[in-house]
């Protein structure tokens, strides 16, 4: 913890966390070298949720007439530590919810082909 204060942020050898073994079929997945996993939407939500409820928390005791009573530099030399990395964690926490487009659109083809076929209409579905 003494680290994280600091400004020094552990690696993962020093943490002891080890890259989980990758099957073939998931080496063959990968595009390039960006590397994904699957998370259930609604723990991602609650993670957000939770990191606005931290922030939200973070500035009422930033803010506490009481605690600005008692400040001292140290104390509002932590409050800014805290602040960054709440931060950090939130825009992280948002990024993680992006969705690229790209994604969006292959499943809008896929309902078109399939609405196509069940129809028996063809359909010309075009994205620029």
């Amino acid at each position: 913890m003494s680290q994280a204060i600091s400004g020094h942020e552990p690696t993962e050898q020093e943490i002891g966390v080890k890259p989980a073994p990758e099957a073939k079929s998931e080496k063959r997945a990968r595009a390039g070298d960006t590397r994904s996993v699957k998370v259930d939407i609604a723990k991602l939500d609650y993670l957000l949720d939770m990191v606005g409820e931290m922030v939200i928390a973070q500035s009422m005791i930033r803010h506490d007439p009481e605690i600005e009573k008692v400040s001292t530099p140290r104390l509002l030399r932590n409050f800014s530590q805290l602040e960054s990395i709440a931060e950090r964690i939130q825009k992280t926490a948002m990024s993680m919810r992006v969705v690229p487009v790209r994604v969006l659109f292959q499943k809008m083809a896929r309902l078109v082909r399939d609405l196509s076929r069940k129809h028996r209409k063809q359909v010309d579905f075009e994205t620029s």
